[in-house]
């Protein structure tokens, strides 16, 4: 095996193990590794794919035990106020519960599984996700083009 291949299934297996929800999954260092590595082709686009629709699932499964749970003990959370109702959305979709499971899923709003998937685009969600690890972090910086244009008075004359 390769150092190359080696990397590659380093860092797939590490963001498949990662807990973190999909929105805090990949700081910005790691992003920037993540993007270096598809630049060289140590990764491709089909990898993280692959990756998204398992963390999708298993992120919409534990938004599935999360809204059961409410229903027993309260208060009730409805899937569209999960804490990823993305991910809700694409596991229903992708079929990952039983016939038994669905059952007992209770929507609000007057939806239903069909509707509730549909409000959430899922067949393009694997690529949204992905293209926002890919998606280099924002620096945070003010640009300092033209200094005179951070001046925030208005006042005739004001120095600052």
């Amino acid at each position: 095996m390769t150092l190359s291949c080696k990397i590659r299934a380093t860092v797939i297996d590490e963001i498949e193990k990662d807990r973190s929800s999909l929105d805090y999954l990949l700081s910005g260092t790691d992003r920037r590794i993540l993007i270096a590595l598809k630049d060289i082709e140590i990764i491709d686009k089909k990898d993280l794919l692959l990756v998204a629709d398992k963390k999708l699932c298993s992120e919409g499964r534990k938004c599935y035990v999360r809204h059961i749970y409410s229903l027993k003990h309260g208060p009730v959370i409805y899937p569209d106020h999960s804490f990823n109702a993305d991910a809700f959305a694409y596991a229903l979709s992708h079929n990952i519960f039983c016939e038994k499971e669905e059952s007992m899923i209770k929507f609000d709003h007057g939806d239903t599984k069909t509707s509730f998937i549909k409000q959430y685009h899922v067949e393009m969600m694997c690529e949204r996700v992905v293209d926002s690890w890919l998606t280099p972090p924002s620096i945070g910086r003010i640009p300092l083009e033209d200094p005179d244009a951070m001046s925030t008075c208005s006042c005739e004359g004001c120095p600052v």
